[in-house]
């Protein structure tokens, strides 16, 4: 069950992440990182960059939603 339930919230979260970096303009995505790092002691946010919206890290997330909803 944990198995299946890992596979239908990651792609979700993916295809958020990325449909983030579309939507957001630069300010506010440099808050939600902020905010992300807090929650996860070892993130930094000189390490993750920005978040970018690409085509292809949209297609993974739908691609492997759609699997693991089979």
């Amino acid at each position: 069950m944990a198995f299946w339930a890992f596979f239908s919230i990651f792609p979700l979260r993916f295809i958020f992440v990325t449909l983030l970096g579309y939507v957001l303009p630069p300010s506010l995505q440099g808050d939600v990182l902020r905010s992300a790092a807090r929650f996860f002691p070892l993130l930094s946010t000189d390490s993750i960059g920005r978040l970018s919206g690409q085509w292809w890290t949209l297609l993974i997330g739908i691609l492997n939603a759609l699997w693991s909803g089979s």
